[in-house]
């Protein structure tokens, strides 16, 4: 080997040694690691809730109302109360109270009824089902109101529904006598009918029938009897029912005296 061939081999070894060094940097400038990617999940319960109502009522009738609650969040709900704002002129029947089909009577304040149902998990429902009956101050175009209050341990949240209009249906009792006028002289015996009839909308309940004979007459027979005599002489039939079309007719015989 001639003495220049150790020389080469020198001067390889550093142009090798150049050109790492060159392009070891380049490399380094273009090498972007993948970023770490991080994510939290949010507890964030929240609910739909559903009034539904009649369309009308009948007075004295009860009707059915139902308010329902479900979870649609991502998160339980807690301290769950719902409460049903009763319309004017509406009372709750004691007892018609039941969440998913077990009894379960509300507190009671004005006309607020509140349900305490706690703690509802993700996708879970509560219906809560009662019975209001209108009274005879209640009017048509009366709106029902239920509202849900909420917690997801931090905060409170609110919701609203109410109904449209619900009809309130009334009896309507119209009293006929037949006949108005009877000639009649000392002595004689006369007849006459009354007839109490529900010319109305609803059922009327707990209807009371009055009737005075005055002065003069004598009862001879009745059909039906009476329920009882007030002192004065006026006559009373009481608890009677009456449906839309129905009547309820007495029969009367009497002597003038």
């Amino acid at each position: 080997m001639s003495k220049s061939q150790p020389a080469l081999l020198f001067l390889s070894i550093i142009l090798l040694s150049l050109t790492v060094q060159i392009q070891t940097p380049h490399l380094q400038r273009r090498f972007n690691p993948p970023r770490a990617s991080f994510s939290q999940s949010v507890s964030s319960p929240d609910i739909r809730l559903d009034l539904t109502t009649p369309q009308e009522v009948g007075e004295c009738i009860p009707s059915t109302f139902s308010i329902t609650v479900k979870n649609v969040g991502n998160g339980t709900v807690q301290d769950l109360n719902v409460t049903n704002e009763m319309p004017e002129g509406f009372r709750y029947q004691d007892g018609s109270g039941r969440v998913n089909g077990t009894p379960v009577d509300p507190s009671i304040l004005g006309r607020n009824l509140t349900w305490n149902l706690g703690d509802l998990p993700v996708n879970s429902s509560y219906v809560i089902e009662f019975n209001l009956t209108a009274g005879c101050s209640a009017k048509t175009g009366a709106i029902d109101r239920a509202f849900a209050e909420y917690s997801n341990g931090t905060h409170t949240f609110y919701k609203k529904e109410e109904s449209p209009g619900i009809k309130v249906l009334h009896p309507v009792l119209v009293v006929y006598k037949e006949p108005v006028v009877v000639p009649a002289h000392k002595g004689d015996q006369v007849s006459w009918v009354v007839r109490v009839r529900n010319e109305g909308f609803s059922l009327a309940r707990n209807v009371t029938i009055l009737d005075n004979l005055g002065n003069g007459l004598s009862l001879d027979a009745i059909d039906p009897p009476q329920n009882g005599t007030f002192p004065n002489g006026t006559l009373y039939w009481t608890n009677i029912t009456l449906d839309v079309g129905d009547e309820f007719r007495i029969e009367l015989n009497v002597t003038v005296v």
